[in-house]
C-alpha cells in the first residue's frame, strides 16, 4: 500500500477556518488542534466519518492515501488542488488544496461524491 505525499512550505498565521456548508446528514463529532492547524471530525448516518483539516505552519507534511483513486486537478476559490475519487467500497474520497495565496493547505475526506466535496471546500471560511 503506497501513500501519496505532499510537502508544502506554508507561512504561519493565526487564523481559524471552518466549513460554512456541510451536507445535512453531517453532525459535528469532535475537533482538535494540531501543530499549525486544526482537525474537525463529523459523523454521518452511514457510519462513516468526514474529516476537514488545515495546516498553516511551515514544513508540515500531509499524506493522502491515493491507492486505487482517480485523480483530478481542481481549483478551489482560486487555489490549486487535487481530488482523489475512490472507487473502492469502504475507502473515502479526498480533496486537498491550497488557498489562493498558498499560505494554508486544506484537506477534506469523506464518503461523498466529487460535487459534494468541492462544494464543502468552496465554503471554507475564516473564523
Amino acid at each position: 500500500r503506497s501513500l501519496v505525499g505532499s510537502e508544502m512550505c506554508i507561512r504561519d498565521r493565526n487564523v481559524t477556518y471552518y466549513p460554512q456548508w456541510l451536507p445535512e446528514d453531517c453532525k459535528f463529532e469532535t475537533s482538535y488542534s494540531t501543530l499549525g492547524g486544526e482537525v474537525y471530525i463529523y459523523f454521518t448516518p452511514r457510519d462513516s466519518l468526514v474529516q476537514f483539516s488545515y495546516i498553516s505552519k511551515s514544513n508540515e507534511k500531509l499524506y493522502m492515501d491515493g491507492v486505487d483513486a482517480e485523480q483530478k486537478d481542481v481549483m478551489i476559490n482560486g487555489g490549486s488542488g487535487k481530488l482523489y475519487i475512490s472507487h473502492n467500497e469502504g475507502q473515502t474520497s479526498s480533496l486537498i488544496w491550497m488557498n489562493k495565496s498558498r499560505t494554508v493547505l486544506f484537506s477534506i475526506s469523506g464518503d461523498y461524491d466529487e460535487d459534494v466535496l468541492i462544494k464543502m471546500a468552496e465554503n471554507i471560511v475564516e473564523k
